[in-house]
């Protein structure tokens, strides 16, 4: 079974043809990025990196969250950066989500990001029984 989702609360994407996430019965596949609507353009409260970061960070745990996961299920991240110079202040940011050390497998990218914004993440989680 494959199904995708929208969170109630979070920016509808739908008319960009996006959704929040994608999940089957073994796995969820989400994304991230700090989209203030659907023009795709970087939220306000997106002032620095690390501004950016939580607000990615936050909506993956809510997107997560919506089907019964957290990032604690989290085995993969791809993390996409539009500056190397953004790469230690994400770190930074990032370590405070797994305060107990368990990260998940991570590779970063430098790339052109959609509009203005500077942070996109991407994660395949893993459903516990």
């Amino acid at each position: 079974m494959r199904r995708s989702f929208q969170v109630p609360g979070l920016p509808d994407l739908r008319r960009a043809g996006l959704s929040h996430g994608v999940e089957t019965d073994e796995f969820v596949f989400v994304a991230s990025m700090a989209y203030h609507d659907t023009e795709l353009r970087r939220a306000d409260e997106a002032v620095t990196i690390a501004d950016e970061t939580r607000i990615c960070l936050d909506r993956m745990q809510q997107k997560l969250q919506a089907v019964g996961c957290d990032l604690s299920h989290v085995c993969k991240m791809t993390v996409y950066l539009s500056d190397r110079n953004y790469q230690a202040e994400f770190a930074k940011v990032y370590k405070e989500y797994w305060p107990d050390g368990e990260y998940p497998m991570r590779s970063t990218h430098f790339v052109g990001i959609a509009r203005d914004c500077r942070v996109e993440l991407d994660a395949i989680a893993v459903k516990r029984k």
